[in-house]
């Protein structure tokens, strides 16, 4: 499994976040859509039945209504600035540089939230609860369905979950979510240790 994709499928999924289920969830969607600056920690957990293993990962997301974006997963980290992405792994101490645009797949995987209406078909299964499933041309990195579970108190979602290309049950749990009018722009600086090893494509 590529952790990468669904870490920035997650970024663009809790874009998504539910007045009593389908107009608050519709409120939801409007109000993150319509923020300067979302600011969002979660827990990524994926559970192989093969291994009988549980893996988790606590990761942030801060995204502005342009298009930038920091991704903190683990002790790795994704930052992208509307020109490069940063790719920084700190157990290689190592930062990746890449040319990046609104046609690349990563950005896709974070920006589609815009439409996410014509990118799934929405069931609701309770008050609380959706079954989105992909409509068909839409982005492959994307799952073909998805459990989201909403957390109505605090009008945003708690939980998401799906199964990714190795059958493997992944889950993301929001622990917290802020919405502001603006980002500040030293969040999307590159900014890391000296020591660390350039390599640019």
């Amino acid at each position: 499994m590529n952790k990468r994709i669904y870490l920035f499928l997650f970024v663009s999924l809790c874009m998504i976040s539910n007045i009593r289920s389908e107009d608050q969830f519709d409120k939801i969607k409007a109000d993150l859509n319509s923020s300067g600056c979302v600011m969002i920690s979660f827990i990524s957990i994926i559970e192989s039945d093969i291994f009988d293993s549980e893996d988790s990962l606590v990761s942030s997301l801060c995204l502005d209504s342009n298009g930038r974006y920091l991704l903190n997963a683990g002790s790795d980290s994704y930052l992208y600035d509307l020109t490069n992405l940063y790719s920084y792994s700190a157990d290689n101490a190592q930062v990746t540089v890449e040319r990046s645009d609104p046609n690349s797949l990563f950005y896709q995987s974070i920006s589609f939230i815009k439409k996410i209406d014509t990118t799934f078909l929405t069931e609701k299964i309770s008050d609380n609860s959706y079954f989105l499933t992909k409509r068909a041309k839409q982005n492959k990195s994307i799952p073909d369905s998805l459990l989201l579970t909403l957390d109505l108190k605090h009008n945003m979602i708690s939980e998401l979950e799906f199964r990714d290309i190795n059958g493997e049950r992944n889950r993301i749990v929001i622990l917290k979510q802020e919405l502001q009018n603006t980002c500040s722009d030293s969040t999307f600086l590159p900014n890391y240790p000296d020591s660390v090893e350039w390599i640019r494509f």
